[in-house]
C-alpha cells in the first residue's frame, strides 16, 4: 500500500467514465489514468497484449495523479491504453497502462462469462498469496461477491467460508503471526499464502501433520502456539475439556 500513500482513496469513479450504451464501450473522461494488473495473469490466460490489451479486470486504478481505488470485475475486459509498461509493485510484476483523456477504458461491455477465472483468482490470490497490491481487507473479502452473474457459476460454499479464509490469512505486517482481525486494523494488512507451512498453520500439531513436515517441524521449533488447542493439551496431559 506505500505505493498509494500519497494518493487518496475513493469508492466511486462513475464521473471519470462515460459510457456509450449503443457502442458498449466506457471512455475515461479524466485527465489521466493508471491502470495496474498482475502480470501473473498470463498464467491463466488472462492477459493478452496484441494492438490492445485484454486482461482480468482485477486492477488497480490511479486517477489524476490524485485517486485510487481497486477495482473488482471477475471478466476478461478489452482496453486501449495510449501505451503501457511493465514495473514491479512491491516484488511483484505488474502491467502498468496510461490512459488518457478519450481513451476507450472498456472496448465491450458485454463480457463473456467463464468458469476458469474462480480457479484463477483463487490461486493467485488466496492459494499463492498474490491479491492485488491495493487490496484492503474489505476488497479482499468481496472479491466473489458477484461471482455468479459474471462467471456463471459459484465458489459451492457459502460466501461466509471465503471470508473466513480471508480473515485467516491476513495478518498484521508487523507480526505475521498474528491475525489481522485481532489488530485495531487501522493499518493494512499483509496477506500469506493459505499453502505457507510456517504462517497458515495456527497450532503445533496442524504444521507438523501437514504435508511438508521438515519445513512444519522448524517452524514449531520456532513458533509458540498462541491458540488453546485441547487436543495438543490432551497429548501432553494437560486436563481438557474437547
Amino acid at each position: 500500500m506505500t505505493e498509494l500513500s500519497q494518493y487518496k482513496h475513493i469508492d466511486k469513479v462513475d464521473s471519470y467514465f462515460k459510457r456509450d450504451d449503443k457502442k458498449r464501450t466506457i471512455t475515461f473522461v479524466g485527465k489521466s489514468l493508471q491502470v495496474h494488473i498482475p502480470k501473473n495473469f498470463e498464467t491463466y490466460r488472462l492477459l493478452e497484449i496484441t494492438d490492445c490489451v485484454k486482461a482480468l479486470g482485477l486492477m488497480t486504478l490511479i486517477i489524476d495523479e490524485k485517486y485510487w481505488c481497486s477495482m473488482n470485475i471477475l471478466a476478461k475486459l478489452t482496453m486501449f491504453p495510449s501505451r503501457y509498461e511493465f514495473v514491479i509493485i512491491e516484488n511483484n510484476d505488474y502491467i502498468k497502462m496510461d490512459f488518457e483523456h478519450g481513451d476507450i477504458f472498456i472496448g465491450d461491455t458485454q463480457v463473456v462469462q467463464e468458469t476458469p477465472i474462480i480457479y484463477a483468482v483463487y490461486s493467485e490470490f488466496i492459494t499463492r498469496g498474490k491479491p492485488l497490491y491495493s487490496f484492503t481487507y474489505n476488497d479482499f473479502a468481496k472479491t466473489f461477491d458477484n461471482v455468479k452473474a459474471l462467471t456463471g457459476s459459484g465458489l459451492g460454499v457459502d460466501r461466509v467460508i471465503f471470508e473466513l479464509i480471508v480473515s485467516h490469512i491476513a495478518r498484521n505486517e508487523k507480526d505475521v503471526f498474528t491475525q489481522y482481525r485481532y489488530t485495531d486494523m487501522k493499518d493494512p494488512p499483509k496477506f500469506i499464502s493459505l499453502v505457507n507451512m510456517s504462517l497458515a498453520p495456527t497450532t503445533t500439531s496442524s504444521r507438523m501433520c501437514g504435508g511438508y513436515f521438515n519445513e512444519g517441524l522448524s517452524a514449531s521449533l520456532l513458533t509458540t502456539s498462541k491458540e488453546e488447542a485441547p487436543f495438543e493439551n490432551m497429548i501432553r496431559g494437560i486436563p481438557s475439556a474437547l
